[in-house]
Formats: C-alpha cells, structure tokens, sequence
C-alpha cells in the first residue's frame, strides 16, 4: 500500500482512506502513515526472525517439517507384493490395503517396484 500511494504521490494525488483514518493532504497525515507502514514492516520482521528461529530450532531437535506419509513402508511392501503377483488389478488390490487408486503409482512403477529404487535390467 505505501508503493501505491507514493505513486500517487509522483502524480501530485493525495490519498484519504474513510475507513482507516488516514489522510496524506497534510504532513502530520503523511507521517502517521509512513509511521504505520515502518511499524507493519517491523511486525512482519519481528514474526519472520521468530518463525526462522523456532524451526532452526526444531530441526535442531530433529524434528523434520512437512506433511506426514500417507502410506508407510509396510502398506507399500503389501502393496508391492500384490502388483507383481499379478493375480488382482489395482483397485482390488487398494481396497485390500485401504488405500486410494492414484497412491501406489505415487511410490511404485506399474509392475511393483519403488520409484527411484528399480532393480538393473537382466541382460539378455
């Protein structure tokens, strides 16, 4: 908001705000302004070197950030076994274990191996 109304004060426009009370017509009204918007700014500093620190903080417990694993690995390895057995199709298969269809194509290949861990291909 302070860049918008600095620029229209590069136009020679003043601002008054009706619902806040603010009124740049007048140097007592500029300055109540740009005091608010140094104090904004300071909160929003204040409140990041806070957040900063709380998850240096955590980390340093070994807490680690970031939603949860739907699945863990012994869903996954069910999984897993199931897909290359090759007896069931896929939504028997996430019925059996209770997850959703789209979930162990997230981890696994389509014949049943984890992403990022595929096995060397046999020469033939």
């Amino acid at each position: 908001m302070i860049r918008q109304v600095n620029g229209l004060a590069a136009r020679d426009l003043q601002f008054t705000s009706l619902q806040k009370n603010l009124d740049t017509t007048t140097a007592a009204g500029r300055l109540t302004f740009h005091l608010c918007g140094a104090l904004d700014e300071f909160e929003r500093d204040l409140i990041r070197e806070r957040t900063q620190a709380s998850l240096r903080s955590a980390r340093a417990r070994g807490c680690k950030g970031g939603r949860r694993r739907k699945v863990d690995d012994h869903v996954l390895d069910r999984t897993s076994e199931l897909m290359r057995e090759r007896t069931l199709g896929i939504n028997e298969i996430c019925r059996i274990v209770g997850v959703g269809k789209i979930t162990p194509y997230r981890y696994l290949t389509p014949d049943g191996q984890r992403r990022g861990e595929r096995l060397p291909d046999v020469a033939r």
